[in-house]
């Protein structure tokens, strides 16, 4: 059954250290209608009878106990709590977009090797020669749309670029979005670059089309 105060205060033995903490073991307890039967039993009426000072013979074997030892099997140093905030790598870049959409857009300026003042060269000094009409197309690519466009609205207006930097891809992008009317004036310069090649390849047709007929 349960013990007794004066049984309690009998067994009570030394507080462990303050830096260890039970191990987890896979046993369960003596259930109360056995225990009374069990060698345990028997070990807190030796222990209740030597607190009393009673001369009787104990009923168990007196062991000298290794703390040391017990300590060892019973117990771990406690585990550190870590502070998430604290482990946390600090960021390098502030970002907002989807992983591969960033890397895709790395990719490109990396492959191509177009800077945003060469977009600028190419769309609002209509310098033809700075960006081949393929790859003005591709950057018209990856303009942001829809739900991205509002997520770097909303990024730029909470993240300031001298506090932790942006993402390259965020920065491309949020300075293609600068640029006044940049999707049509995209789709106008590609036009134009385009106009050459296409007039010639249709004045062929016409003219191909012009023999059929006369002859």
């Amino acid at each position: 059954g349960d013990l007794t105060d004066e049984q309690k205060e009998a067994v009570k033995g030394p507080e462990p250290p303050k830096d260890l903490q039970p191990k987890k073991l896979m046993w369960s307890g003596i259930p109360a209608n056995r225990f009374a039967t069990s060698i345990f039993s028997h070990i807190v009426d030796d222990l209740t009878a030597a607190k009393k000072g009673s001369v009787e013979k104990p009923k168990t074997l007196r062991m000298r106990l290794n703390l040391d030892a017990l300590t060892i099997s019973f117990f771990t140093r406690k585990q550190e709590k870590v502070d998430e905030k604290k482990d946390t790598k600090k960021k390098a870049f502030a970002t907002c977009i989807d992983p591969k959409k960033s890397q895709n857009v790395e990719i490109f300026l990396n492959g191509c090797g177009v800077t945003i003042d060469q977009v600028k060269e190419s769309l609002i000094e209509l310098q033809e020669s700075t960006l081949k009409v393929d790859t003005l197309a591709k950057v018209l690519e990856t303009y942001p749309q829809g739900e991205e466009l509002g997520t770097l609205k909303e990024f730029k207006a909470s993240n300031d670029p001298a506090v932790l930097p942006w993402g390259r891809a965020e920065t491309f992008l949020l300075s293609l979005m600068d640029l006044p009317n940049f999707t049509l004036r995209a789709e106008c310069c590609m036009t134009r670059g385009r106009f050459a090649d296409e007039f010639k390849e249709l004045t062929h047709d016409v003219s191909l089309m012009g023999s059929c007929l006369g002859s």
